[in-house]
């Protein structure tokens, strides 16, 4: 089934530690785009053309949505959590397995009109409100950054520094 309208897209995030709901009301979603990329092969011999070949990897982009706000979601991205899935010693003035919400990362959910899925891992790298003014609606902009990984309780019987392929996964939606 084609799309024909956008209406209505949304957005689900799960963060590991926690269940929050952020205060969010998604306005604008842009779902995340893939690449392969290319690799010139020209060489001295080529005759008229360059060449190339497709890359191995993909790279998934950033999913960017345009929300409603309440400005309490600066408290929830700020707030320390709980947070056993990196690697490494962290900085002195860090309490051991915390982190701040923001960057934490979660499962993202893009919910298709049609009922069709695509989840990924990412994590909120940026938000950015509008300018405030009288007769304007106040909007604020996500930018997620997929991770294309994790480091969850569900692989932590192999060694932390060690992550995972998650391949985004689309879902149909149901016939």
């Amino acid at each position: 089934m084609y799309l024909f309208d956008g209406f209505s897209t949304l957005l689900n995030i799960t963060f590991q530690s926690s269940n929050v709901l952020l205060y969010l009301v998604e306005r604008e979603v842009t779902p995340p785009s893939l690449e392969v990329g290319s690799i010139d092969i020209t060489t001295m011999r080529s005759g008229y053309l360059r060449h190339t070949a497709a890359k191995q990897l993909v790279t998934v982009g950033n999913l960017k949505v345009m929300a409603m706000y309440d400005p309490a979601v600066y408290g929830q991205l700020l707030t320390i959590v709980t947070d056993t899935y990196g690697a490494g010693r962290p900085p002195p003035s860090r309490v051991r397995n915390t982190r701040l919400r923001m960057g934490q990362t979660g499962l993202m959910q893009v919910l298709f009109p049609d009922a069709s899925t695509l989840s990924f891992w990412g994590f909120i790298d940026k938000i950015t409100p509008s300018t405030h003014k009288e007769g304007e609606f106040p909007s604020m902009e996500l930018d997620i950054v997929p991770t294309n990984r994790t480091f969850g309780p569900e692989d932590s019987t192999l060694p932390r520094v060690v992550p995972f392929d998650y391949v985004p996964i689309w879902a149909p939606a149901a016939a």
